[in-house]
């Protein structure tokens, strides 16, 4: 089983549309999927239970319920951290995730709240010693940034 965190203790980074994009991804192509949500909101457990039930399955699952348990005969398990996680949570979560995607929104204030909590994040054991895998998305980049100015034409 890959399991996949999603987090960011920044809120409103896509945290949720990028879990459940990328479970409805995994399921699509014939993988077995559970989705942990562990955010309060429950984004993604409302997400699964509006989906139509044609759809391939995901398991939806509510990671805050005590005694959580993820199934281990699954290919995919996908992670929904909440907003501002941290400490000991945060140190909780990253230990069940072979990969770690932190979603990013491309403003700077958005940027600078990553940064600081990709330090934080640096310094939790797993994390630090390499083994696990680490990447950023950048999410909901313009098609063309507001600062790019077209070539003209002769």
């Amino acid at each position: 089983m890959r399991t996949i965190l999603i987090v960011n203790s920044k809120g409103g980074c896509g945290k949720s549309m990028i879990a459940t994009n990328l479970a409805a991804y995994y399921a699509r192509e014939g993988r077995s999927v559970a989705l942990a949500d562990f955010d309060p909101q429950g984004s993604s457990l409302q997400w699964l239970e509006a989906r139509s039930p044609e759809r391939p399955p995901i398991e939806g699952m509510a990671g805050l319920e005590s005694g959580f348990r993820l199934p281990r005969q699954i290919d995919y398990a996908i992670l929904d951290a909440p907003a501002g996680i941290r400490g000991a949570e945060l140190t909780a979560l990253v230990r069940r995730a072979q990969t770690i995607l932190i979603p990013v929104l491309p403003s700077a204030t958005d940027m600078r709240a990553t940064a600081r909590f990709v330090r934080d994040l640096l310094l939790v054991g797993k994390v630090s010693r390499k083994e696990t895998r680490l990447a950023t998305i950048a999410n909901r980049v313009p098609e063309a940034p507001p600062w790019h100015v077209p070539p003209r034409s002769c």
